[in-house]
This record gives C-alpha cells, structure tokens and sequence, in this order.
C-alpha cells in the first residue's frame, strides 16, 4: 500500500493530475481528435494528450491488482482515495467511453470495475449503519 501511495506522488501521476484539472475541455478535445478523427496529435498536443493518461493507467493498474492479486485489499484504496476515484471516474468516464468505442472495448475496465467495487462497499456500509441507528432507535424507545 505505501508502494502505490508513493506511485501516486510520481511526477508523471503528479503531472497528470494537474493536466487533467487544468486542461480537461483541451484533453477531451484531444482525445476525440485522436480517437474519432483519428487526427495526428504532435508538439504540445501530443505531450498533454500522453501525460494526461498517466494517471487513469496507474488506477486502471490498480483496478487490476484488486480484482486479481491477493494481498491488495478493497477497503484500504477505498478508505485512502475511494472518494477521490469516484470523483475522477465522473470526469473520466466520458473520455474512457470514447476510447472504447473506438480503440479498445476493454479500455479501463479494470478501473470501472474499482469504482464499481467502490461503490457497492459504501452501499454495504451505509445500509449497516442505518440498520444499526434504526436498531439504537428502537432500543431507545423501549426503555
């Protein structure tokens, strides 16, 4: 876990991030060029379309080792950046649907399957903490 904490402070993850918050209209604008113009990209164009898939790689990476590798645990990447690759996902989800329908039908599966575990973990929880608040309430009540 500190390993991927450290990766995520790489100055390729780190300049992806900044990309991705900065330039975001630009990248989708790329990322169309790219994939369904099937345009060329050179110069600037080219770095910031490449620095900008760094980031997604590395969670797609990550969706990976939770879904296959034993030892990598759900809760810990939720717990640390679960709310953070939720809020990514949102942004991201446009791009990565565009490099499905014209690069790969594959493309960041891996990382939708995170977000879906994500999600459903925190449904799970949710749905024991408000039986359990019910359950104090009715406790409450019959004393």
């Amino acid at each position: 876990m500190s390993e991927l904490s450290r990766q995520l402070d790489e100055p390729a993850i780190v300049e992806s991030r900044k990309a991705l918050t900065t330039d975001r209209d630009r990248i989708r604008t790329l990322v169309e060029a790219y994939y369904v113009k099937q345009e060329a990209l050179r110069g600037e164009d080219l770095d910031l379309f490449v620095r900008a898939h760094a980031l997604p790689n590395f969670l797609e990476v990550v969706g990976a080792l939770v879904r296959h590798a034993q030892g990598i645990r759900l809760d810990l990447i939720d717990d640390f950046w679960g709310s953070w690759i939720l809020k990514f996902w949102e942004r991201w989800q446009p791009l990565a649907e565009i490099e499905r329908a014209h690069l790969s039908k594959t493309a960041y599966t891996e990382l939708e399957y995170l977000v879906g575990e994500i999600q459903q973990r925190r449904t799970l929880i949710e749905a024991k903490r408000t039986r359990a608040e019910r359950w104090a309430a009715r406790a409450k009540r019959l004393r």
